[in-house]
C-alpha cells in the first residue's frame, strides 16, 4: 500500500507545472463566475425587476454561444499555431465583462455583459485543452486533464459558498458581492499570462489552412470519435508493471461493464490489467447500439487496445481481448483490424456464419411463437 501511494505522489509530481498553472487559472476563473451566475437571477428579477422569460433568454443565448464559439476557437488555434494567448484572450475577455455586472444599469448591460463572458468562455475552453495535450506525455495526459477539471470543480464549489458568506456578511447588498467577484477574475488573466509556458511547436508539424474542412476531419481515425464516447473501468494489479492486459467484450444485449462480475478482479488479482466498458449506448457510453455491426463494436475495442497501449504502465505487446457469446465474434474481428491485439480470447461464441445464425434464429423465433399462440388459444375458454 506504502508503494502504491509513493508512486501515486511521484505521478502527480510529474505533471507540469503549467498544467497545475492552468488549474488555478480555471479555478480562480470558476470562482468569480460562480459568484455571480449564483445571485445573478434573483438579482434580475428583485433587484432590476426582469421577468423570468427574460431570464431564461438571457442564460439560454449565453450558453449557446459559448458551446459555439468553442467550436471555431479550437480550429483556430489550429490555424495559428498558437494557443496560450489565444486561451488567455478568452480568460481576459471575461474577466474585463465582471466590473460590468456591478455597474449595470439596466437589463440590457447585464445582457451584453452575460453574452460577451461567455464568448470568453467559447474561446478559452478548446485552446486551453488542447494547450494541456500539447505539454503533457501521453502516459500523463489523463491525470493532467483530471487536475485541471479537479481544480475547476473546486472553484464552482467555492464560488457560491463564497457568494452566500458575502451576502451574510454585507446584508445582501448584490453589487458589492460582485465587486468582490471582480479580483479572482483579474488573478485568473495574470496568472495564464505569467506562469503558463507553451511549448515550441515540432519543426515538422504540418500548418493546417483549414481545421474545418471534410479533409481535415476525415484524417480523424474512428479511435477519435469512439474514445470521446465510451466509459469504462481500467483495474490495475498491485505488483509493479508493466503488465499484460485484457480488453473485455460483451455479448449481443445492452450490457453495462458491472455484468462481467469478479471475472475482471480476478484477472488484475493475477497480474493482467483488465479494461471493461460500458457497451455503447448503455450506461455512461455514448453512441447508439441499435445498427451497430460486429465490426463497429470491433472497433469499439481497438480503441481500447490503443488506450492501453500509450499507458507506460502497460506491455504494449502483451495486449488481448476477450469476448463472450457475440463478443466471440467481435473479439477476433478486432484482431483482424489492428496488430496492436495480441491474443484472443473468446468463450461461448457462435461457430456458424452470421447469415446462417439468422436463419436459424428466425426458424426458432417462428417456431416459438406458433407454440405460444397454440398454447394461449388452447387456455382461452370459449362458450357457446
Amino acid at each position: 500500500m506504502a508503494e502504491g501511494s509513493d508512486r501515486s505522489l511521484l505521478r502527480w509530481r510529474q505533471i507540469p507545472g503549467s498544467v497545475w498553472a492552468l488549474g488555478v487559472v480555471s479555478m480562480l476563473m470558476d470562482i468569480s463566475s460562480e459568484m455571480i451566475h449564483a445571485l445573478l437571477p434573483l438579482y434580475l428579477v428583485v433587484g432590476l425587476g426582469a421577468s423570468a422569460l427574460a431570464v431564461g433568454v438571457i442564460e439560454g443565448v449565453a450558453e449557446a454561444t459559448a458551446l459555439i464559439v468553442r467550436v471555431f476557437s479550437g480550429a483556430l488555434s489550429d490555424r495559428l499555431g498558437h494557443r496560450k494567448w489565444l486561451a488567455a484572450a478568452g480568460y481576459g475577455l471575461a474577466a474585463m465583462t465582471k466590473p460590468v455586472f456591478p455597474l449595470a444599469p439596466s437589463v440590457g448591460w447585464l445582457f451584453a455583459a452575460r453574452f460577451i463572458d461567455r464568448i470568453g468562455k467559447g474561446i478559452r475552453t478548446a485552446p486551453r485543452d488542447a494547450l494541456i495535450a500539447d505539454i503533457t506525455t501521453p502516459d500523463l495526459r489523463g491525470a493532467s486533464f483530471g487536475l485541471r477539471q479537479s481544480l475547476d470543480t473546486i472553484g464552482a464549489f467555492i464560488g457560491p459558498l463564497a457568494a452566500v458568506a458575502l451576502m451574510l456578511l454585507t446584508a445582501d447588498n448584490f453589487t458589492l458581492v460582485f465587486w468582490f467577484a471582480v479580483m479572482p477574475a483579474f488573478l485568473s488573466f495574470a496568472v495564464i499570462a505569467l506562469a503558463v509556458r507553451e511549448p515550441e511547436r515540432p519543426a515538422d508539424l504540418k500548418p493546417v489552412r483549414s481545421p474545418l474542412s471534410r479533409a481535415e476531419i476525415a484524417r480523424l481515425d474512428g479511435a477519435f470519435w469512439i474514445v470521446v464516447t465510451l466509459a469504462g473501468t481500467l483495474l490495475m494489479p498491485a505488483t509493479k508493471g508493466p503488465h499484460p492486459a485484457l480488453v473485455l467484450i460483451h455479448g449481443s444485449t445492452p450490457l453495462v461493464r458491472y455484468y462481467f462480475g469478479a471475472a475482471p478482479y480476478n484477472y488484475a488479482a493475477n497480474g493482467i490489467a483488465v479494461l471493461f466498458y460500458d457497451k455503447r449506448g448503455c450506461g455512461e457510453s455514448g453512441g447508439k447500439l441499435s445498427g451497430a455491426t460486429i465490426e463497429t463494436l470491433a472497433a469499439d475495442a481497438v480503441a481500447g487496445v490503443k488506450y492501453l497501449k500509450n499507458r507506460k504502465d502497460i506491455n504494449p505487446n502483451q495486449i488481448g481481448v476477450d469476448g463472450h457469446s457475440q463478443g466471440g465474434w467481435v473479439a477476433p474481428t478486432a484482431a483482424v483490424m489492428s496488430k496492436d491485439v495480441a491474443f484472443v480470447m473468446a468463450g461461448a461464441g457462435e461457430a456458424l456464419t452470421g447469415s446462417k445464425l439468422a436463419r436459424l434464429n428466425n426458424a426458432a423465433s417462428r417456431a416459438r411463437d406458433e407454440a405460444a399462440w397454440r398454447a394461449i388459444v388452447a387456455s382461452v375458454p370459449f362458450t357457446r
